[in-house]
C-alpha cells in the first residue's frame, strides 16, 4: 500500500468454514500511506489458525498494524515490523481467545506508541514471543506478550532507540507471569519515567521473570511484579546488573508476598538509586 486513506488492508484473509486459516501472507505499508487497520493475516473463522505472516511499515501511518489476527485459533510465528514512519499499535498477532506463541515484533525505525509481540483478548496464553527495539522511538510501551491468560517465557531485548517514558515487559498476564525476560543489550535513550519489568501479573502471581542490564539505562528496573491492588505474589525474580543504572531496582515487587526475589550487581558497576530486592 503505498498510496492513499484506508480503513482496512489485508495481505490475505478468511472467512470460510470454522478453521479456515491464512498462512504465509505478506502485508507492506510505504510512503504516502494512511491506514486504520492493517493486518497481513485475518482468520476471521472460529478456531483457524494464522501462521508466519509479515507485516511491514516501511513509512506512512497506521493506527493498528498487526501481523496476524485470530478469533479463537492459534496465531502462530507471526511478525510485525517498524522500519519508518508512524504506528499507533503494532502487534505481531493478536487472538481474541486462542493461544499465541513464537511471534515476532520489532521496531527498526519511525515512531510507535505501543509494540507487542504477541496479544490475548478475553481469553488464550502467550508463549515464547518477542518484542524488539534496535532503532526508532517507541513512546508508550514495549512488550513480549500481553495475555488474557499465562504468559511464558516471553522476551523483549532491547538494542538501542528511544525509550523515554516508555514501559518495557518482557510479558503482561492477567494471570501467572513466568519465566519472561527483558536484555537490555545496548544502551538505549532513556529517562526517569522508564520502566523496565521481566513479567508483571495483574491478578497471578509473578514467577521467576528476569531483566539483564548489560548497557547503561535509566529508568526504574524490577524483575517481576504484581498489581498493587488485584495481584498476588512476586516469587524469585532477578535483577543481574552488569552496567551502571540510574534509577531503583527491585528483585520483585508484589501485592501480596514478595518471596526469594533477588537483585545481583556485578563489581565496579553504580547504581544511583535504591536496590530493593523484594518489596
Amino acid at each position: 500500500v503505498s498510496s492513499g486513506a484506508h480503513a482496512n488492508v489485508f495481505g490475505g484473509k478468511t472467512v470460510y468454514g470454522a478453521d479456515g486459516a491464512t498462512k504465509n501472507n505478506k502485508l507492506t505499508l510505504k510512503t504516502g500511506a494512511a491506514v486504520t487497520n492493517a493486518i497481513a493475516g485475518d482468520t476471521q473463522t472460529a478456531s483457524g489458525t494464522a501462521e508466519e505472516n509479515i507485516l511491514t511499515v516501511e513509512d506512512g501511518s497506521a493506527a493498528n498494524a498487526y501481523g496476524a489476527k485470530t478469533v479463537g485459533g492459534k496465531a502462530l510465528k507471526n511478525a510485525a515490523y517498524a522500519e519508518g514512519g508512524t504506528v499507533t499499535n503494532l502487534v505481531a498477532a493478536q487472538s481474541q481467545s486462542g493461544t499465541a506463541e513464537e511471534n515476532h515484533v520489532e521496531v527498526k525505525g519511525g515512531s510507535v506508541a505501543n509494540a507487542i509481540g504477541a496479544e490475548t483478548v478475553t481469553a488464550g496464553d502467550a508463549a515464547n514471543n518477542k518484542a524488539i527495539i534496535s532503532s526508532g522511538t517507541v513512546t508508550g510501551s514495549l512488550k513480549g506478550a500481553q495475555s488474557a491468560g499465562k504468559a511464558t517465557k516471553n522476551t523483549a531485548e532491547i538494542k538501542g532507540g528511544t525509550i523515554s517514558g516508555a514501559s518495557v515487559m518482557g510479558a503482561e498476564a492477567k494471570n501467572d507471569a513466568e519465566e519472561n525476560t527483558v536484555t537490555i543489550s545496548a544502551a538505549p535513550t532513556s529517562n526517569t519515567s522508564t520502566t523496565i519489568t521481566g513479567g508483571h501479573s495483574t491478578h497471578g502471581n509473578a514467577v521467576k521473570n528476569v531483566v539483564n542490564v548489560n548497557a547503561a539505562v535509566t529508568g526504574n528496573i524490577v524483575g517481576g511484579s504484581t498489581d498493587s491492588t488485584t495481584g498476588k505474589d512476586a516469587i524469585e525474580n532477578t535483577v543481574n546488573v552488569h552496567a551502571n543504572v540510574t534509577g531503583n531496582i527491585y528483585g520483585g515487587h508484589a501485592h501480596n508476598a514478595s518471596l526469594r526475589n533477588t537483585v545481583n550487581i556485578a563489581d565496579g558497576i553504580t547504581v544511583t538509586g535504591s536496590v530493593f530486592g523484594g518489596s
